[in-house]
């Protein structure tokens, strides 16, 4: 039997819903599977199948040439998928399995695409923070297994160093139960920096954060707890509509004495993928 048509979608998967940035469809898990359909023809649907359980994050790059979908289960793979738009009004768009990454157990969380497409943030629900270069599909960076699962996740861009001047390492920040971590990324040699914000007596469940690293103006809003300003120094990190926002700021750290290449990039080889039965 083979499925042709599908309604409902997995509201409980982190980020399950995605208007695709540069043609009319959209893109949303379903069960075990993620769904291409479009705006104007809901009925007109894609199917992409490679997960064996319940897929539970989606998220799309800001070109929208990469899909990366998580799933639950003992077989916790991130799926990354190559999206093709349709070339004629009216034909479905295609996307084929360009990486399987194997290295969570349990299940899935949250996938998060940098901004520049060039690496992949996966929150596992058995604990790890992994970044992934998605020229190769290799492990750039891991983190120790962690106290407790991160609700949410958000990259800003570049740090920056005390003068104010990008460099060569990558910043993003995670939020849990009462908790708000800080982490620069070093791709050149693959470590991971974490550091706890002091949050006072202000403690509170982080439940979304958002990065507002390449906008022109800052404007706080009720759906984004804690944001990246767009200096990329601080988070802003919100309390509640009627007390306002309180910023924490973020420690700079000098530059490299080099910037890396692109063949330095640490390199990790992945766990083959094996003939798995669903």
């Amino acid at each position: 039997m083979e499925l042709e048509h599908a309604i409902g979608f997995n509201g409980k998967a982190s980020h399950s819903l995605h208007v695709h940035p540069t043609d009319d469809t959209i893109l949303y898990a379903l069960g075990g599977c993620v769904v291409i359909a479009q705006l104007k023809d809901t009925h007109n649907q894609v199917f992409l199948r490679g997960h064996d359980d319940l897929v539970t994050c989606v998220d799309v790059s800001p070109s929208g040439q990469l899909v990366a979908s998580g799933q639950l289960g003992d077989n916790a793979d991130v799926i990354i998928w190559e999206y093709h738009a349709p070339e004629q009004e009216g034909q479905l768009a295609e996307a084929v399995e360009k990486y399987r990454l194997q290295e969570h157990d349990i299940g899935i969380h949250s996938v998060h695409f940098t901004s520049d497409e060039r690496f992949l943030l996966t929150v596992g629900k058995d604990k790890k923070l992994i970044v992934w270069d998605m020229l190769s599909g290799c492990i750039v960076s891991r983190s120790p297994k962690l106290k407790n699962i991160p609700h949410c996740a958000c990259w800003g861009g570049r740090a920056r160093d005390i003068k104010g001047r990008e460099t060569t390492k990558f910043q993003f920040a995670t939020g849990g139960d009462g908790s708000l971590t800080y982490w620069t990324l070093d791709p050149s040699d693959g470590s991971m920096t974490p550091e706890e914000c002091t949050l006072g007596n202000q403690v509170h469940a982080r439940t979304r954060v958002s990065a507002y690293a390449h906008a022109p103006t800052y404007e706080p809003h009720s759906s984004h707890p804690i944001s990246f300003l767009p200096t990329r120094r601080c988070a802003i990190s919100r309390r509640s509509p009627s007390r306002g926002t309180r910023p924490i700021s973020l420690r700079a750290r000098p530059p490299p004495t080099s910037p890396p290449s692109t063949s330095s990039i640490r390199s990790c080889t992945r766990r083959p993928s094996a003939d798995r039965t669903a």
